[in-house]
């Protein structure tokens, strides 16, 4: 039997690709994209080895698909088996009754990206949960982050009321990549993104009802400790151990496959009776990616003037973009290139500090 060097916070179960909003949400890859049209769930054998093992490993659960809402019944088996605390990420159409979840995770997407729902109704159904809140958005060219934002400033009141709230919103987009190439008339080009988000982020920083994550820039919540104002990078550790959400939570995937992290679905290992649960653990983090990889094989990061603060951006995703683990996560050169032009300048003091002297200004701009 393995020995695991590290213990996991939580997992995501990504149960099935079934969803009610098929062919609606113009930047979602996983139901059509990933795994296509015909609904598929998670093979039997890895439901058997996850309802007996999971409980070993890890302190939470959060349940995906698709949409957990579309097969209730699988979840509710899953949630008595594993009897762990557990997060639901939905999009909110339909509500799962009868469950106690420790978390909602919901989307809250702009009209153009979502067709005909209403997001009022959205929330209105989240609500019925009785349980915190996290909400992801993707920017559009239509999106009126303002009507967004007070929506949710809105649901937090009547959540506090019950003595809950809205942990965090979390801000992303698609530019020139994926469907937003298929879309181009929805997705904003950079300059409408940041010019959006430089509209926001001051009025946002003048109340802080609910934590802010905006992709790829900051995280409020890890800027309420902030004390270190010259961000460097230790070179002898592997980028993953940046990562605040790599080497504590990790996800197994439909096809049954426990991946490296929630990003690389190319490292992966299929969980079945051939071999423990903490075997397969440990040798998903024995791989050379994770063990045998530090910040010096990331030559042109290394040069670029943005390295100390994004940290060469996410391996996976590099992967993803150029074929290569260590090659360039080109999506976050774009965010760091467009963070310092529009919203450096009106950063709150502490954070521009932070930002202003991690740029080595004689770095290489890519």
């Amino acid at each position: 039997m393995a020995f695991l060097q590290h213990s996991y916070r939580g997992i995501g179960l990504e149960l099935s690709n079934l969803c009610n909003m098929q062919g609606i949400c113009k930047h979602c890859d996983g139901a059509i994209g990933t795994y296509g049209l015909d609904p598929r769930f998670m093979p039997e054998e890895t439901l058997k080895v996850i309802k007996k093992e999971i409980g070993k490993f890890f302190s939470s659960v959060t349940y995906s698909g698709g949409e957990v809402a579309c097969y209730p019944e699988l979840v509710e088996e899953l949630i008595s088996s594993i009897n762990l605390p557990y997060t639901l990420m939905t999009n909110g159409l339909k509500i799962i009754k009868g469950v106690r979840p420790k978390l909602v995770l919901v989307s809250l997407d702009p009209p153009d990206i979502r067709c005909g729902i209403n997001n009022q109704k959205i929330m209105e159904n989240v609500l019925l949960y009785d349980c915190d809140l996290s909400v992801n958005t993707v920017l559009s060219a239509q999106t009126d982050i303002f009507e967004l934002y007070s929506l949710l400033k809105e649901t937090q009141k009547k959540l506090k009321r019950k003595g809950i709230h809205i942990r965090e919103w979390k801000i992303g987009f698609l530019v020139e990549s994926g469907l937003a190439l298929q879309n181009r008339s929805i997705f904003p080009s950079w300059d409408e993104i940041f010019m959006q988000l430089a509209k926001f982020i001051p009025i946002y920083f003048k109340e802080v009802p609910f934590h802010l994550a905006i992709r790829g820039i900051f995280y409020t919540k890890n800027l309420l400790n902030l004390e270190n104002e010259n961000p460097r990078i230790n070179l002898s550790l592997n980028p993953c151990h940046y990562c605040f959400n790599r080497l504590h939570y990790t996800v197994i995937n439909l096809e049954g496959k426990l991946q490296l992290c929630t990003v690389a679905r190319n490292i992966a290992i299929q969980v079945d009776r051939s071999c423990s649960l903490e075997d397969t653990l440990f040798k998903i983090n024995s791989c050379k990616e994770l063990k045998e990889l530090t910040y010096d094989h990331w030559l042109k990061c290394l040069l670029c003037r943005y390295f100390s603060l994004c940290a060469g951006g996410c391996p996976g995703l590099a992967y993803i973009y150029t074929g290569e683990w260590t090659g360039r996560d080109v999506y976050q050169c774009e965010i760091m290139k467009n963070t310092e032009r529009f919203l450096l300048p009106i950063f709150p003091l502490k954070l521009r500090q932070v930002f202003k002297n991690g740029i080595d200004q004689n770095g290489k701009m890519y």
